[in-house]
Formats: C-alpha cells, structure tokens, sequence
C-alpha cells in the first residue's frame, strides 16, 4: 500500500510555488473579465442611447423599433454566455502555465511514489485503434490525454490514460434538414497490460447491467455487495470463480468507496483491458484549498486502486489455476469468444 503521509508532504512543498502561479492566473482573468465588461456596457449603453434618440426624433417606426429591441436582447444574452465562460472556464496564458507546473510537480511526484517505474507524459494519449481493442463500442473520435505507463514488478507492462470517446449522429427530417449530435460514448479512464502468464479461459467483469441478466455466459457469485456492483461474464464459469478469490472479490466491492466508478476489466490470452469513469482528474483546482488532503488522497486511490487489483489478479492467474505462457503467446482466443 502506498503511504500517503509520504506523497501528500512531497507534493505540499510545491504549495507556495503553485499558489503563486494560481494568483497570476485569477489577476489575469479578473482584468480581462473587467476589460470586456466594460466594453460589453459600453455596446449596450450606446445602443439604448442611440434608440432614445430615434424615438424622442419620431425617426423609428414600429418595425425599426422592434428590430432594435431585438438586437438589445441578443448582445446582451450573448455577453452574457461570453462572461460565464471566461469566468468559470479555465483559460489564458497565465492558467496554462499554472497547469502545466501542478501537473509536473503534484501528478507527476505521486505517480513516482506510487511506482517509481511509471511514467507521467502528460500531453500524450491512446488512440482510438487502442481503445477498441478492449472496447468495441459505436465511438469513432478519440481525445486522450495524461497517458501513464511503465513496467510494474518488472513484468506487467501497463499503459493507462485519460480519453473521452465520441461519435456523431445525423437525424434528417421529413422536410430533408439535419441535425447533426456529438455523442460521448465514454470518459473515463482507459488502460491495457500486458501480463507474462495467460488465462485459459477469457473472461470479463463489468459493470451490473439489467441488459446481461439474461446473458448465458453471465456468472452469479456468491457476494451480494458483488453482485449490486458487477456481472461476471465467461465461457469456463469454474475456471472464472477459481480465479475470482475472496480477496479480489472484497477489492472490487470496495472500488465503490473510491473515485472508480464503473470499473470494468476485460482478460483476453495474456492482455488485460480496464476502463472506469473517475472525472477530469488530472486537471488542477482554481478554487479552495488547491492541495486539499481529501482530493489528493482520492487521486492518489483513482490511480493506485486499478493497479493493485491488476497486480492481485496477476497473482491468481499464475497460481495453479493459470497457465504460464509467453507474454506474447495470445492463443488463448478461440471459442472463449462467445463470453462477450
């Protein structure tokens, strides 16, 4: 387990150095914020100012009028939308910098704690192509993120990074107009891991849908807690509970504790696929404590929690229930198909 007393006082002593940079950024927005303030009045005054003129001059006739009225209306719900989001959406020269600098000294500093052999790259991610080897879902578009990687025990190569998955649907209308929706299919957290010893058998957990109930391959288990939580689904059920021990059965129950909602994981010959909807994690407070013991401590189990039962599972597949192979023999995908 890692220690978290450790972490959080390595990454407390970027506080100052942070804080700083996070008061450059607020000063920067709050003058940009004035600045278009005082422009979006001034729009607005002078618009009024210039309709009084028409009306008190008998220039404006109904019509004219209500053209004017309607221009007011649209400047002022459009300023409106422009100020909300350069208040609350995060963006300048001066918050880039700000996030770049918490990534490299808080996410960075306690991915090394949690396993000095995994590295941060922070503006790389998955592909698409990657994804879909774990996940055959209707996403077409990618945008990934914060990838992490590295090899854990010297033998577990894992890859893991943040994405959000879309596609786009085209709705066309009796009278021949489109409407065209971006769909997120998923955002979460995706990774894959290459294992040195393969499963006989594939088999996935994911989470409880009514759509499984009725799946022949689905595997009721024995705890109820599991079960709110999860399906099990396998060709070979004895071989899936052999490795489903007690132990990764209380692990899984409690990732609901933490901040991995929806953890899914997929076993495929020697590769292991994982995904779970845990939030924009890795990007860096603006409000509040920005080192906040709570959410330091939550980030730390998003990450470390999916690697411990990673590494759990290792464990029982190269017990006498697995068998040892080549980590990159994947022979193991025949008739095991039929789980999905």
């Amino acid at each position: 387990m890692v220690n978290f007393n450790e972490i959080y006082d390595k990454v407390f002593a970027h506080k100052g150095e942070l804080e700083k940079l996070l008061r450059e950024y607020k000063a920067a927005r709050k003058k940009m914020v004035i600045c278009f303030l005082i422009i979006f009045l001034s729009i607005i005054f002078f618009t009024i100012f210039f309709r009084i003129i028409l009306i008190n001059g008998g220039y404006a006739d109904k019509d004219f009028l209500y053209y004017i009225n309607l221009i007011i209306i649209t400047v002022i719900i459009i300023g409106c939308i422009i100020f909300l989001n350069m208040y609350f959406q995060p963006q300048g020269k001066q918050f880039i910098e700000y996030r770049n600098k918490y990534k490299e000294l808080v996410i960075n500093d306690i991915i090394k704690i949690v396993d000095d052999n995994l590295m941060y790259l922070p503006n790389q991610g998955l592909s698409l192509d990657e994804y879909h080897r774990g996940f055959n879902d209707s996403g077409t578009t990618i945008k990934s993120e914060d990838i992490i990687k590295g090899n854990i025990l010297n033998n577990i190569s894992i890859v893991m990074s943040q994405i959000m998955v879309t596609h786009v649907e085209r709705d066309t209308d009796s009278k021949g107009h489109t409407t065209t929706t971006t769909v997120t299919d998923y955002f979460g957290l995706m990774g894959y891991a290459s294992l040195p010893n393969s499963v006989k058998s594939n088999f996935m957990i994911t989470s409880n849908s009514k759509f499984n109930q009725f799946s022949k391959s689905r595997i009721e288990m024995e705890s109820y807690e599991f079960e709110k939580l999860y399906d099990v689904m396998a060709a070979d059920r004895v071989y899936a509970m052999k490795l489903l021990k007690p132990q990764i059965i209380e692990e899984f129950t409690n990732l609901k504790e933490s901040n991995c909602k929806g953890f899914e994981i997929k076993f495929e010959g020697n590769m292991a696929y994982f995904r779970y909807k845990a939030g924009n994690i890795f990007e860096p407070p603006t409000r509040g404590n920005i080192l906040n013991p709570d959410k330091v401590k939550e980030f730390i189990m998003t990450i470390y929690n999916p690697i411990h039962i990673l590494l759990l599972m290792n464990e029982t597949i190269s017990d006498k229930y697995g068998i040892v192979t080549n980590a990159n023999n994947n022979e193991n995908k025949t008739d095991d198909e039929e789980y999905k």
